[in-house]
């Protein structure tokens, strides 16, 4: 009779879950020990709200938020580059709301975990940063591909193309079994480089044959077999054997310089905005991912600096906030703010809004 009533109870709040989600309720209604007897999810996936999402590192941030971080790229070297400022012609418009923009975090999350309609693919430009200007050491960083060897079938992958001063190009890939967020990673690490100055370093170049073709390109063969978009997706191993197999089928073939994203070196960068260079700052949103906090700081002759924080951690809110507050307070002074290993990412969606810029972690944020 116990064991029944103990079903019984756990029926009973599965289905509280589901109404929640459907009737916009807050999860704050369960206590987290309630859920996490409720949804047990296996390594490499950790609990996020009423599902389980990848966390394949293991650093309490779901993975498909992940991309935001530069933080997980190895770098030796340290040549401490600052850079002062990069001019731009225009400043982001996105639309700033205040905290209750990030209130239905949870909600969102809780109906993507119980299955509801994906939303449509979102367009990607081919680049996610070029320039034009000849001091660049970097002249171009592609969105990703997905390729395989025309010899070899078993030598498959992520990557994208990077364009170099000398008017070269190499095509920087990870395996499948990578952490599925390391490309992504890369990628807006070298977009940093095209923002700004310094050098990256490889070993280990090949010239190879390969298939290859643009990852959102291949999003109504996702969409047919998975019912997901390709792009702006860290998705299982088999999801990516199967876009391999579709790139062998379509046939593009290239040469390519490839190089492992792991046999790439990056010199230290620093970021330094003057607090007379702020304009404005954002009130605090999050991605609708649902698992990144984040709010913008707004810059005189700069793109945008994001400044991000992982929800899952309990004190990302609270540690936002205070920088948020100190940032505030040297605005208009001679303070300024140092930001080390930054990235750069053109589109980041949030729920305020599409935001772009440079994009620290908050623990790579410091105020002087």
């Amino acid at each position: 009779m116990l064991k029944s009533k103990i079903i019984a109870g756990i029926i009973l709040l599965f289905g509280i879950l589901i109404l929640s989600a459907c009737e916009n309720l807050d999860l704050g209604k369960l206590s987290e020990e309630d859920i996490n007897k409720l949804v047990v999810c296996k390594e490499p996936y950790m609990r996020f709200a009423a599902g389980c999402c990848l966390d394949k590192d293991s650093n309490a941030i779901c993975d498909v938020d992940e991309q935001l971080n530069a933080g997980t790229i190895a770098s030796s070297q340290s040549s401490d580059s600052k850079i002062q400022g990069v001019s731009v012609n225009q400043q982001s418009q996105a639309t700033i709301h205040d905290q209750n923009s990030i209130k239905s975090l949870q909600d969102i999350q809780v109906k993507t975990a119980l299955g509801s309609s994906p939303p449509p693919c979102t367009p990607q430009d081919y680049y996610i940063a070029k320039t034009s200007d000849s001091s660049k050491k970097v002249k171009y960083v592609t969105s990703l591909f997905i390729f395989s060897e025309v010899s070899d079938e078993t030598f498959q992958g992520e990557g994208f193309f990077a364009g170099l001063a000398d008017g070269g190009e190499v095509f920087i890939y990870a395996d499948f079994d990578d952490n599925p967020g390391d490309i992504a990673n890369t990628a807006r690490k070298l977009s940093a480089y095209v923002q700004g100055e310094g050098q990256f370093s490889y070993s280990n170049d090949q010239t190879k044959t390969v298939f290859v073709t643009r990852k959102y390109d291949l999003n109504s063969q996702m969409l047919d077999q998975y019912g997901v978009c390709a792009e702006h997706n860290l998705l299982a191993p088999e999801k990516y054997y199967f876009l391999a197999d579709q790139v062998i089928k379509i046939g593009n073939k290239k040469d390519v310089k490839i190089i492992y994203y792991k046999d790439l070196t990056f010199p230290e960068v620093k970021l330094i905005f003057s607090g007379n260079q702020i304009k404005e700052i954002s009130n605090l949103t999050g991605t609708t991912g649902g698992s990144v906090y984040l709010f913008t700081v707004y810059l005189n002759d700069n793109k945008p600096l994001n400044i991000v924080g992982g929800t899952i951690d309990p004190k990302a809110k609270e540690i936002l906030t205070g920088l948020m507050d100190n940032i505030q307070a040297i605005k208009g002074t001679d303070g300024y703010i140092t930001v080390t290993a930054p990235s750069f990412q053109e589109q980041i969606y949030t729920f305020a809004g599409v935001r772009t810029g440079w994009t620290a972690f908050y623990n790579q944020v410091y105020i002087d």
